[in-house]
């Protein structure tokens, strides 16, 4: 046993893990891949762009030495940079530049960390984002982009050295479009997308006469389908890698196209109550795909690996160490070598290794996923738990001051108004809605609160992988899951930011966009709506204006965050709070001559109810006593009184009810705590 933890240990170290850093804050990465390649010479290199706007290149050469810094040459309004290497060994790299009104699409060779011979690739009005390159057979490099314009996606196709260009989509929107040519040297595009009402993975072909039918590659389903990914084997095979949600989490899929057809769709991944996103796939040893993702869950975020052995998929491998949120993966392979880089909060990781080195006999056992059976008990009638990234943490200037955040000045409110309260901190700095939908299940049942106050989704607007509609899908999963264990769930729009990204209209449109779909995710479940968009937007100009409640790009100053917490708090002392001293007893109801049989049901209003003019009326809800928790059934709305006579009993049974109250806009609040006929 202890050679076999020598083992080990001695591949522990053969695979170090490089975080590449500099000193201060320069280090710092932007929210976005950091792309891997192997050059001519068999080093590992990848280029990512930092916060304060440089590009920078990081050279590995070998396993045991730290990696070269370079700055890259490229404008500090660059941003997105993707480098591939063309049938020669030479490297290029795209890449996209925001101005105020449009964003557009550049292409150059990349020689010893200097651009050479940059060329503007795209004209066209609007926002260019998201490009990929590839290179047909006579080495002639192929860009994809999106184009976005009065939102409306459209993709746009270019080769470059006839300066062709094809527009290809007639979907409603596209996102993370992927480009590769196969050895019959066609041109296959694949994107995400919506088409008629349905998320789908799509694809179209190049067949160098005409462009082919769109195809849909995944059957039509309502649920989110997102991040393509493809790779090319040396048999001429297309790896087509994705995430989709199943209906619990999010799974990673695949198929492949044997130069006939496609493949029937294969699950890669089935982790409960863990989302797999944001998949990489690329080829080792010529022909065994691997692919590697960002795994989700109660504790943060890992970077998994797994490849294709003899027809099935081999068991997860671990990649990244530390805990926290490590994301946005991606894969290089060339020969037996691997090259992988990850985002670790603001830092870029890289790993290199050998293909043998994930050998079965160098592995330690994975360990089962955790599963454990969800059960509702009472929970905490005076516990909010809010819900969120770094403005629900408490962040100012860019620093974490949670002291000074909404939640300790909701906290203090709610004390006041109700007596002791408590308000848990479940603030994760750098969160998108993925991450929170796998961790919201750990948090209702670690706090056991009774009301949970959601507000997410001002980091998927930067992401530009990720749709609106798949983050309004993700919040909506969370509400539900709420609903669904007996938390009390309140939703609140994102506030403005004041970073260059608010002066582009695409990510502006974002914030309006998503913002629109929170409004109608609340009137339709429904659920309590807290525009906090509204009230910094509407601050008095004559008061310094929204800008002046912003103490960075995005987080509020000591006046913003308290600000929010009055505005939940205005909320809060209108939720429909249950009724409050159930009593249920069984009694003759006497009628002038006739003796009726019955339970009496009668309670009180909640206190905590601040205008009771807002009561529309009170559901009960009833059970036989040795039925489950889940057989509750509805039984009646009571309008204008505390009492209800239940004549509809079988003399033998015993029965167990439970009350909610009723707003005068229908939203039903959580139910007492129930009680038995006596």
């Amino acid at each position: 046993m202890n050679g076999y933890r020598i083992k080990i240990a001695i591949l522990l170290i053969l695979s170090l893990v490089f975080i590449l850093r500099t000193s201060g804050k320069s280090s710092r990465a932007q929210d976005q891949e950091a792309e891997p390649l192997f050059d001519q010479q068999g080093n590992l290199i990848c280029i990512y762009q930092r916060i304060e706007g440089e590009t920078c290149m990081e050279t590995l050469r070998s396993q045991a030495e730290a990696a070269l810094i370079k700055t890259v040459a490229l404008s500090r309004r660059a941003s997105s940079p993707v480098i591939k290497k063309d049938r020669r060994g030479q490297i290029w790299v795209v890449w996209e530049e925001w101005a105020t009104d449009q964003s557009r699409i550049f292409l150059a060779r990349l020689e010893e960390n200097q651009i050479i011979q940059p060329r503007l690739i795209s004209e066209e009005k609007g926002f260019n984002l998201a490009p990929d390159l590839s290179f047909d057979l006579q080495d002639s490099p192929w860009i994809v982009w999106i184009n976005y314009q009065r939102a409306h996606y459209r993709i746009f196709v270019e080769e470059i050295f006839s300066r062709k260009t094809w527009i290809i989509n007639p979907v409603n929107t596209a996102y993370a479009p992927q480009i590769i040519a196969d050895f019959n040297d066609r041109i296959w595009i694949f994107w995400s997308g919506r088409s008629l009402g349905e998320d789908g993975i799509f694809c179209r072909v190049y067949d160098r006469q005409d462009w082919l039918p769109i195809s849909q590659l995944n059957p039509g389903d309502e649920f989110p389908q997102t991040s393509p990914s493809v790779s090319l084997d040396q048999n001429g095979f297309i790896w087509l890698i994705w995430s989709g949600y199943d209906g619990q989490d999010y799974e990673i899929h695949g198929k492949f196209w044997n130069g006939t057809r496609w493949s029937k769709i294969t699950r890669i991944t089935a982790n409960q109550q863990e989302n797999d996103l944001f998949p990489d796939v690329s080829v080792v040893s010529g022909n065994r795909p691997i692919v590697v993702w960002e795994k989700t869950g109660k504790d943060g975020s890992h970077i998994f690996l797994k490849y294709l052995e003899r027809d099935s998929w081999s068991r997860e491998i671990k990649i990244s160490q530390e805990k926290g949120q490590h994301s946005c993966p991606r894969i290089v392979a060339e020969g037996e070598r691997i090259g992988i880089t990850w985002r670790f909060q603001d830092e870029v990781q890289t790993r290199l290794f050998f293909f043998h080195q994930l050998s079965e006999e160098n592995l330690p056992d994975k360990s089962p996923p955790e599963t454990r059976m969800i059960f509702n008990p009472s929970l905490d009638e005076d516990k909010y738990a809010g819900f969120g990234d770094s403005i629900t943490y408490g962040y100012i200037n860019f620093e974490a001051a949670p002291d000074k955040g909404y939640i300790p000045r909701l906290e203090m409110l709610l004390d006041q108004q109700f007596g002791e309260t408590e308000v848990v901190n479940e603030g994760w700095p750098g969160e998108k809605t993925f991450n929170g939908l796998a961790r919201i299940d750990s948090v209702i049942r670690d706090h056991l609160a009774q009301y949970l106050l959601l507000m997410e989704g001002t980091n998927d607007i930067i992401s530009r992988k990720i749709s609106m509609d798949t983050t309004v899908f993700n919040l909506e999963q969370m509400v539900q899951k709420c609903i669904d264990f007996g938390v009390f769930p309140a939703v609140a729009t994102i506030i403005p930011r004041k970073d260059w990204r608010w002066d582009n209209e695409f990510f502006r449109d974002r914030i309006f966009y998503l913002n629109d779909q929170i409004h109608e995710l609340a009137q339709g479940l429904p659920i309590p709506l807290v525009d906090q968009f509204e009230l910094f937007y509407s601050y008095p100009e004559e008061e310094g204006g929204w800008r002046s409640l912003l103490s960075d790009h995005n987080h509020p100053t000591e006046e913003g965050y308290q600000l929010m917490a009055e505005e939940w708090f205005d909320e809060i002392k209108n939720f429909p709070f249950p009724p409050v001293y159930l009593q249920v007893k069984r009694v003759y109801n006497e009628i002038l001559f006739y003796r009726e049989l019955g339970n009496h049901l009668t309670w009180q209003d909640n206190p905590k109810i601040a205008d009771k003019n807002n009561i529309k009326g009170y559901k009960i809800y009833r059970k036989k006593k040795d039925e489950e928790n889940n057989q509750f059934e509805f039984l009646k709305i009571i309008y204008g009184r505390l009492e209800y006579f239940d004549t509809d009993i079988i003399p033998s049974a015993r029965y167990v009810y439970t009350i909610s109250t009723l707003r005068t806009d229908d939203l039903e609040g959580p139910c007492s705590p129930s009680e038995e006929d006596q």
